[in-house]
């Protein structure tokens, strides 16, 4: 959580200074969240509202599965973690900085949205977990529903459950890099897909198995990072690239 907290704020510090320039080219795109976007998100909403009556049993489930006593499950679950924090970051990266020296413009946009989407959809979970104040598994293990209001603002990670942040970190690069390179490359493998989402999946299973979050807040923070990484490479689409 600090290596992406620290990564969003030098990278809102560069958005700034870029703002001017943004905000002439941002006439020539379209809206950057569709109606269809919205009702993603309020379909997940409802999915996370009807997951977390099953939050507490499922959390009880994994928190006594016997796959804490299988090595090769822990170091699964251990990865995934690290894809969401700080792996997505440094994944995007590593894209665009590969894609640059290269001179593979497709490689480097790709990453280049991908660091976009990871960013921006931190700072959305982020504000979110502050003003919804959700006490995480390991803080309320015998309560589901132990929310209060801006406690995320005032207690710290604690009570910041909800949404997952990894999980929405890894939906984000995701859905960036699908989107991204679909458009781009077009023939691309056809597992690209399925491999890209599979391992953003296993990272929001690995936040209950750590017991850092509820099932429901995986669900909305999967959402959260799917439809921002469409949004971005949409709103980059219809407008020409900056020079």
């Amino acid at each position: 959580d600090d290596v992406m907290r620290r990564a969003i704020a030098g990278i809102v510090a560069m958005g700034l200074l870029a703002m001017p320039a943004a905000a002439q080219r941002a006439e020539a795109r379209g809206p950057a969240v569709t109606r269809g976007d919205a009702q993603v998100l309020a379909l997940a909403f409802g999915a996370a509202l009807g997951v977390s009556t099953l939050d507490q049993r499922i959390s009880d489930a994994m928190r006594t599965s016997s796959l804490h006593d299988n090595a090769a499950a822990r170091s699964v679950m251990d990865g995934a973690r690290v894809v969401g924090d700080p792996g997505s970051l440094i994944a995007s990266v590593g894209l665009w900085a590969v894609g640059r020296a290269r001179g593979d413009r497709t490689q480097e946009l790709v990453g280049l949205r991908a660091l976009e989407s990871v960013v921006a959809s931190g700072i959305v979970t982020g504000g979110i977990k502050g003003l919804v104040g959700r006490a995480r598994p390991n803080v309320s293990p015998g309560n589901a529903h132990s929310i209060a209001l801006l406690s995320g603002l005032r207690d710290g990670s604690d009570y910041q459950s909800f949404p997952s942040g990894h999980t929405t970190a890894a939906f984000a690069f995701a859905s960036a890099v699908d989107a991204e390179w679909g458009r781009l490359s077009p023939g691309r493998p056809r597992w690209v897909a399925p491999a890209l989402y599979g391992v953003a999946a296993l990272t929001g299973i690995s936040r209950v198995f750590h017991d850092r979050h509820w099932a429901s807040d995986v669900v909305m923070g999967g959402a959260i990072g799917y439809v921002t990484g469409r949004a971005i490479t949409r709103w980059h689409a219809d407008a020409p690239q900056a020079p």
